[in-house]
């Protein structure tokens, strides 16, 4: 029987070609265990356990547009559902995704939705819902990408692929194990994330720039299951 293990050795296999499989895989369940202590060191970095206490995210603040323009938002998050309402400063800007369908709305009550795509809007819940830390919750897998250095600092540098929805690069400093990039493998598109506070137990980025486009966060409050509405029924 052959064996292999994460410290680099892998088991004696009868045929060169089953060796160098066997490696293979060695290799990759290393880089997968490496990423998940990873991840799991970003989450104990910013609030642990707290993290899983949370059922409402509310978050109000201000967007910068590249060109100078000067916008309100408010957002909501079921940190279990990933169902999300969002309301934004101009014409169908609002947005409902209530777990499983998206739309579209030119006021809060969402009259008339307009469909939206629904995986789409979902892998952008996981990603801001920071679904990474809820692996019970959200499948994913994770893989380990390397160090890299932006700027004089080191990360480490994390794909994560969610159960059906699109991967995406995580970069985490290998010093704090604060998150400081999301990005798609491929860059059309890049969040920099900035500016942590604390929040209750937890601490997270207040500011968030994209192409030349800067989120300045307000305030976030926690708030319990049920307070807010992500049907398109209802106003929040």
């Amino acid at each position: 029987m052959t064996s292999s293990s994460c410290d680099g050795r892998a088991g004696i296999a009868p045929f060169l070609g089953a060796l160098v499989v066997l490696m293979v895989i060695a290799l990759a369940g290393c880089a997968s265990e490496e990423a998940t202590a990873i991840i799991e060191r970003a989450k104990a970095a910013t609030g642990g356990k707290a993290w899983d206490q949370i059922a409402i995210w509310h978050e109000v603040g201000e967007v910068t547009s590249a060109t100078g323009e000067k916008s309100r938002y408010e957002h909501w998050q079921n940190f279990h559902s990933l169902a999300t309402r969002n309301i934004g400063g101009g014409e169908m800007d609002h947005m409902i995704f209530d777990g499983h369908e998206a739309y579209g709305c030119p006021n809060p009550a969402c009259d008339p939705p307009r469909p939206l795509d629904a995986t789409l809007l979902k892998g952008g819940a996981y990603q801001v819902g920071y679904g990474f830390f809820f692996p019970d919750r959200f499948p994913a897998s994770f893989q380990y990408e390397g160090s890299r250095v932006d700027h004089g600092v080191h990360y480490d540098v994390v794909k994560v692929s969610p159960t059906n929805l699109d991967p995406f690069e995580i970069w985490i400093d290998s010093t704090t194990h604060l998150i400081y990039r999301l990005a798609d493998p491929s860059r059309r598109f890049q969040w920099d994330l900035s500016d942590y506070r604390r929040v209750g137990s937890v601490t997270v980025p207040f500011t968030e720039v994209s192409s030349g486009a800067t989120v300045h966060t307000e305030s976030i409050t926690f708030e319990p299951a049920g307070s807010v509405s992500f049907s398109l029924s209802a106003e929040p």
